[in-house]
């Protein structure tokens, strides 16, 4: 936890962001019989930005979290029933 937390702290608090661009900015000017037509491509539009805003996190916490910062547990044995 300690190693993924300073990235998940990052991404979290981008997400937060995105929650309060989606009221502010399709919710609040989505018309009044508003349905899957309007929402469906801010939808999209959202997603993927949530895509691009995990990797742009994730590539400034490469160092700490990639495949290569980790090493293998230890080897325990494993109890015989």
């Amino acid at each position: 936890m300690q190693r993924f937390y300073p990235f998940i702290k990052e991404w979290w608090n981008k997400v937060d962001l995105r929650g309060s661009d989606w009221e502010d900015r399709i919710v609040a000017k989505a018309p009044a019989a508003a349905g899957e037509g309007y929402y469906l491509p801010h939808f999209h539009h959202s997603a993927l930005q949530g895509v691009v805003d995990f990797l742009e996190v994730a590539s400034t916490h490469w160092d700490e979290i990639g495949a290569e910062s980790w090493t293998k547990p230890a080897q325990q044995p494993h109890p015989q029933p």
